[in-house]
This record gives structure tokens, sequence and C-alpha cells, in this order.
């Protein structure tokens, strides 16, 4: 089954995210960019625990992306390779529920600055900047939407369901929609 349009919106959006340098490509120095971001945003010094914690996650995460989506062995993914990889994996639903458990195990521990179990609107604001610098005001807009029950803040719970939902939701109305910000 093909993704849907709203679906292809949605992942170039997050790929764009990764895409630091605009190439059109994903590579391990987009990855060492979202690290050098994320760890400056966070204040995380270069070298320390935290910091090599941080880049073993993100590269963790590459790893297995790449090794699923780069179909040409090249070291790189493109956008179409990006599509094929997610087509294939959303329409296989062990494969997509064992990648969103992963990608949600990986993802909340960055996210959650205090580790408190709370994904805060100022945590949020981080994850938007650090991926593709929207504004501030386009991140609250977001985590509004995001946050459903309107207690201010995002579980593990349903941070995985709105990232489930982010590859799903053919619906262009979605709250998880704007997982990455901007729709």
């Amino acid at each position: 089954m093909a993704l849907a349009e709203l679906q292809k919106r949605k992942l170039q959006i997050a790929f764009e995210g990764y895409d630091f340098d605009g190439s059109g490509a994903l590579d391990d120095k987009d990855i060492e960019r979202v690290v050098s971001q994320t760890s400056k945003i966070r204040g995380i010094e270069p070298g320390s625990p935290d910091y090599e914690q941080l880049k073993s996650g993100f590269f963790q995460s590459w790893n297995e992306l790449q090794k699923g989506a780069d179909a040409n062995k090249d070291g790189q993914v493109t956008l179409d390779e990006w599509y094929a990889f997610f087509d294939r994996i959303i329409n296989n639903p062990t494969e997509f529920e064992q990648y969103i458990a992963s990608a949600a195990n990986t993802v909340t521990p960055w996210l959650d600055s205090d580790g408190d179990g709370k994904i805060t609107l100022e945590d949020y604001k981080e994850f938007i900047i650090s991926f593709n610098n929207s504004g501030k005001s386009e991140a609250e807009i977001a985590f509004k939407k995001l946050d459903i029950n309107g207690d201010g803040f995002l579980t593990h719970d349903e941070l995985k369901r709105h990232m489930q939902d982010f590859y799903l939701a053919t619906d262009e109305n979605a709250p998880s929609n704007w997982f990455f910000g901007r729709l």
C-alpha cells in the first residue's frame, strides 16, 4: 500500500528535521549535528558521560534506520529511501510496533529534561528547536495540539501514541500531525 500524500508531507518534515545541511540525504554528519544541537540546548558538555549517552542513543537509532532504509548501501538515506522504508514498516504491524517502541524509548529520556516522566512545554520547545529551529510560538501551538487532555505535559505513553499516529494518521486534523511542530 502506498503512502498517502499527508503521510508523505509529514515524513518529509521529519526528514528535513534531520537533514541539517539540506543535502537531500541523511548521513553521519547530520546525526552529529542533531547531537551537537541537542547537547547545546540541554547544556550538555561534549565529552561528558551525558553527551556520550546522548550520542550513543542517536547513533544507535540512526544505525538501525540506515540498516533498514539505505537501499543502495552508500551510507546515506535519501528522501525516497526514507519514504520506502516507512511505507514498508507502516504496512508491517510487527515491525512498525518494534520501531515505535524503540523510537519512543530513545526519544523520551532526552525530551524529559528532569527525568520526572513528564515532557513539559519547555522540554518540547527544546526538542522542536533542536530539530528544525522553529520558533517557540510554533512549538507552543504544536504542544497544545499534542496535550490532548490539557494537563500541561506528555507522558511516555502519550508520546509513543503521538509518534505512532504521526506515521499512521491520514486525517488532516489529527493532533499527532504536529509532532515535529508544523504541518
